[in-house]
């Protein structure tokens, strides 16, 4: 069997790597491939699956539509021939079998061009949609959301795409109950599978001082340089935390705040994947992880963030969230208003002024009951672990059962 993975964000190649890797213990003979429609498909490859198709990343991080300017960036970094190439990819790639791990787009590729000519059968991962989203939103609030609307709900084309794969794995038990109301009676919830990738690379202990542990959040996406400098700022004035970094794309574009300098780290701090550490004048240190990600998140009691699934997978581990909104093309004032509905109780959005994110982050280090709530939020929006092996399970009986009635 030949399985085609087609994916269309750097979270959603993440869950499809995820989810190969635990196709490939229960069928080890399977062909697997990859089309990841946004970025190079890094986890793809890590994974050991083979990636087809261009692996170009553009400047929006895939967020062309959030704004006239990102859709003019992508366009002259060569969105055409990179959407054309993709499609003639998914045509040649003449898969058995289909996985979408992603929206609506992602399902017009793969009915239009990956299974235009091999009527193969389709199963769809959709980690974006949540009814959660629906909670609290006026009318006001979706008209300014029009660029969002894919996130905030399925679209008639996409329930159009639904109603024609094989099983639809939503993000969460509320959302799949809604989709069997819009007529998707094969939607399940077999778990969060963002939960599965949040295995420890290494330990932490030995650069831990006693201090409670500050996670900085800044994201993959752009928003990173504006947000990690306002997040320096604020670790400046927590000096109770222990602040760690998750790395950024690229801090060679950064511009530090004033006070603050890079110095080379520790032993105990390279040991724990830190290849730079920020130097504050009050003699604050902030280590700039680049790969212990998942351990940060088990070991912090709070976090401060501007990530996407970041976010979301520090409170599905009960670690209360302070956001706030940046100049870049992920985090806008539209998006963190709907990871707040999405997260609930879990993520507080602030002003981003240091002084204000301070005194958040100390609420959420201290308060017992904003600790607990977000243990709830995480449980009933994120679920648990194990979610991909539930997932490539389910899938392989549907195709157990297909095959012995094509028989």
């Amino acid at each position: 069997m030949k399985i085609l993975f087609i994916s269309n964000g750097h979270g959603e190649d993440a869950i499809g790597a995820r989810l190969a890797l635990e196709l490939r213990t229960l069928e080890p003979d399977w062909t697997l491939e990859a089309l990841p429609i946004v970025g190079r498909g890094n986890a793809y490859e890590q994974a050991g699956v083979r990636v087809i198709g261009p692996r170009w990343a553009m400047p929006s991080g895939g967020f062309t539509f959030t704004s006239l300017k990102w859709l003019l960036k992508d366009w002259r970094a060569g969105m055409y021939a990179q959407t054309h190439a993709q499609h003639w990819a998914a045509r040649n790639a003449r898969p058995d079998v289909v996985i979408v791990v992603g929206d609506v787009y992602a399902l017009w590729v793969t009915f239009s061009f990956a299974c235009r000519d091999v009527k193969s059968p389709i199963y769809q991962v959709q980690p974006l949609v949540s009814r959660y989203y629906q909670d609290g939103m006026t009318a006001q609030t979706k008209a300014s959301r029009i660029s969002r609307v894919t996130v905030d709900s399925f679209t008639l084309p996409e329930r159009w795409y639904m109603k024609r794969v094989r099983q639809v794995f939503a993000r969460d038990a509320r959302t799949a109950e809604w989709l069997h109301e819009l007529g998707v009676p094969q939607a399940t919830f077999q778990g969060n599978v963002m939960m599965d990738l949040l295995t420890p690379e290494l330990e932490l202990a030995p650069v831990l001082d006693g201090r409670p542990a500050l996670a900085l959040l800044p994201g993959t996406r752009d928003d990173d340089r504006y947000s990690l400098p306002i997040m320096l700022e604020t670790a400046a004035l927590l000096p109770e935390l222990q602040a760690f970094a998750a790395s950024p794309n690229n801090l060679v574009r950064l511009e530090l705040p004033h006070g603050w300098s890079w110095v080379v780290p520790t032993a105990f701090e390279a040991a724990a994947s830190a290849d730079v550490v920020g130097l504050h004048v009050s003699g604050a240190r902030v280590p700039i992880l680049r790969a212990a990600f998942a351990a940060l998140l088990h070991h912090a009691t709070v976090a401060l963030g501007t990530a996407g699934t970041g976010n979301e997978q520090a409170v599905g581990l009960g670690v209360p969230v302070v956001g706030f909104v940046t100049k870049g093309p992920q985090f806008t004032n539209s998006f963190a208003q709907a990871q707040q509905r999405l997260l609930g109780a879990g993520l507080r959005l602030e002003s981003p002024d240091p002084v204000q994110l301070a005194a958040a982050v100390r609420i959420g280090a201290t308060d017992p009951a904003w600790r607990t709530a977000t243990r709830a939020a995480g449980l009933e929006r994120m679920g648990t672990a194990g979610a991909a092996r539930r997932v490539m399970q389910s899938l392989l009986e549907d195709l157990r059962s297909l095959a012995q009635k094509g028989r």
